[in-house]
């Protein structure tokens, strides 16, 4: 008797190129794939762990350019952030100030020879 076109020949699935060999082949690309993602995941922690120190640094520095400095104001005793004073140059010494006005009434103050500080209303 002649097979059957149709029929399959004994042990098919397994040892035709489309069978048993495509099965495994599909298995292979899917371990090759999950291997080549926990490569990429350890170089990933491995690349952040090394850059991770000097990231640390830059976001612990304060954020806005602030230096964190506080003066006070010799007119009105108010402290301010150092960035945010209005800087007058007397003599070569540095005053600060929370505004114009105390700004003024302190070069008033200089000018009429007033020694004592004080108070500007504003």
């Amino acid at each position: 008797m002649s097979p059957d076109r149709n029929q399959e020949p004994e042990g098919a699935p397994f040892d035709s190129p489309t069978g048993f060999q495509y099965i495994r082949g599909v298995i292979i690309g899917f371990f090759r794939l999950i291997f080549y993602a926990v490569v990429a995941y350890v170089i990933y922690k491995f690349v952040m762990f090394v850059l991770a120190p000097r990231r640390r640094q830059r976001t612990g520095a304060r954020t806005g350019g602030q230096s964190g400095v506080m003066v006070k104001d010799e007119v009105c005793n108010t402290y301010l952030p150092r960035e945010d004073a209005v800087l007058e140059t007397v003599e070569g010494e540095n005053h600060y100030f929370c505004s114009q006005a105390c700004r003024g009434a302190f070069l008033a103050q200089r000018k009429g020879g007033t020694a004592g500080a004080g108070r500007a209303r504003t």
